[in-house]
């Protein structure tokens, strides 16, 4: 993971280089600095596959910029959901098909 410092001067460069509509690059940017915060498998829970992707194509990986876990991952009821159900992956290939009172009844 790049320091924080580093990560500022690669947000002047994407933001200076980018063409494209605003609220893509602030969707991107705000998935990233969730993303330190919270752990990139929060990030990617909360984050639909359509911004994920375009932040890939911004960033390159974007996980290498987040860690796994952030300081406030335990903040996340989806994480805890997907850690109860040890199925992480399958919880983001089903995203929208099981049902909110489905996962709050699995916990």
């Amino acid at each position: 993971m790049i320091s924080d410092q580093e990560l500022m001067v690669l947000l002047d460069k994407i933001a200076g280089e980018y063409k494209g509509q605003s609220d893509d690059l602030i969707s991107s940017f705000g998935m990233i600095i969730l993303g330190r915060l919270y752990g990139w498998r929060v990030a990617r829970l909360v984050t639909s596959s359509k911004d994920w992707t375009k932040a890939t194509r911004l960033f390159g990986d974007p996980k290498l910029l987040m860690p796994e876990r952030g300081k406030y991952a335990h903040k996340s009821l989806g994480l805890a959901i997907a850690d109860k159900l040890g199925g992480y992956w399958n919880l983001i290939r089903s995203s929208g098909t099981i049902a909110l009172e489905e996962k709050r009844k699995m916990l």
